[in-house]
């Protein structure tokens, strides 16, 4: 067999001696490639857990009653939504609204889309036409209001007109 000691001579064969000098040579490369064995280092100690970071600057929250709601972020467009809510009962004439008596805008609010249910398809929604970005816009676009802003003016400056002609008239009488 091959690789096996000769019975009779007693001597390895000799393609027994090359393979082993064969592994012998592939066994002193590996040991170089390998370089000399690192000593082992100790593990490193284990840091204590860190305390959580905390924010640059606290988030004020409306407290756990409203569930921690945040303060939202001003901006002209949200501030505009804001200004005709305050101002929406002279819009509609014929809606009541109860006023909020407050100057100021509130400090914690939520901003949101109403999303119409499948039986307002054709009764009450909104074509993409009349969609807007914010109220005011939509408010800007309404035919309704714009029949009555026009009409409120007219008024307001007819009543002006005769008072300014009621001056008129008494200054031209005391010359």
């Amino acid at each position: 067999t091959i690789g096996s000691t000769e019975a009779n001579s007693g001597e390895p064969s000799l393609f027994a001696s090359i393979l082993q000098e064969e592994r012998q040579k592939v066994q002193k490369e590996e040991k170089k490639r390998s370089g000399p064995a690192e000593p082992q280092r100790p593990p490193l100690p284990v840091p204590p857990p860190a305390e959580p970071l905390k924010p640059a600057h606290p988030v004020e929250t409306s407290g756990p009653k409203w569930f921690n709601m945040a303060t939202t972020q001003m901006t002209p467009e949200i501030a505009g939504d804001l200004r005709l809510l305050q101002y929406r009962k002279f819009l509609d004439p014929k809606q009541f609204y109860k006023s909020t008596g407050k100057k100021k805008p509130p400090k914690f609010f939520q901003v949101g889309e109403i999303v119409e249910g499948a039986s307002e398809f054709y009764s009450s929604r909104l074509t993409k036409r009349e969609r807007k970005q914010t109220m005011v816009d939509e408010m800007i676009d309404n035919e309704r209001l714009h029949s009555y802003a026009a009409k409120k003016m007219k008024e307001i400056q007819a009543s002006r007109s005769k008072v300014q002609h009621i001056r008129h008239k008494k200054r031209g009488a005391k010359r």
